[in-house]
This record gives C-alpha cells, sequence and structure tokens, in this order.
C-alpha cells in the first residue's frame, strides 16, 4: 500500500530527529570524555561554548528575509545554550544563567 505524503513526511522527520538526538549523544560523549580529561576542563568548556555561539552571531543569514534570519538564528543560539547547559550539568560546570536569553 502506498503512503500518503503526509505520512512521508512523519516518516522522514522523525528520522531526522533521531539521526539529531544520536549526532548530539556521541558528540556529548565525546566532549564529557575530553573534558574529563582535561585540568582545565571549566576553561576549555568555557571557550568551546562561547566560541560555538559567537559563531552563530556572525553566520550570515540563510534566509533571504530578515525576520526568518534572525528567528533561526535565536532558535540556534537556544539549542546551543541547551546543548552546553546539559553538558556543563553532566560535568559539575555551573553555566551562565544568560545564555539563553540574547
Amino acid at each position: 500500500m502506498a503512503r500518503s505524503s503526509a505520512e512521508r513526511i512523519d516518516i522522514f522527520l522523525n528520522e531526522q530527529a533521531a539521526d539529531i538526538h544520536v549526532f548530539r549523544q556521541i558528540l556529548q560523549i565525546f566532549l564529557r570524555r575530553f573534558l574529563t580529561s582535561n585540568p582545565r576542563k571549566e576553561e576549555v568548556f568555557s571557550v568551546l561554548r562561547e566560541e560555538l555561539l559567537a559563531t552563530i552571531d556572525s553566520t550570515l543569514p540563510v534566509f533571504s528575509d530578515p525576520e526568518g534570519s534572525e528567528r533561526r538564528k535565536q532558535l540556534e543560539r537556544f539549542q546551543a545554550a541547551e546543548f552546553f547547559d546539559e553538558l556543563g550539568e553532566a560535568l559539575g560546570i555551573e553555566t551562565k544563567p544568560s545564555l539563553r536569553g540574547h
């Protein structure tokens, strides 16, 4: 039986979400192991976080629509902050509360 367009889109979105979740877990495991073995883990953690956020802020617009580009950038900042909040918690590193609100 052929699947409807809505079913195919739903499957595609679920596959993408699963891939992102797996990649995020792999990255967190890698960074957790890397930072745990580093005597300057708080400093390295902070540099990684700040460099990522600065990169997001300096990225050229993705959309020709300035509002769409700004929404995308805000979402990326939020996701990055959430990622580092989770990683910091796992490492016992306190993160800056201002990261989510920029």
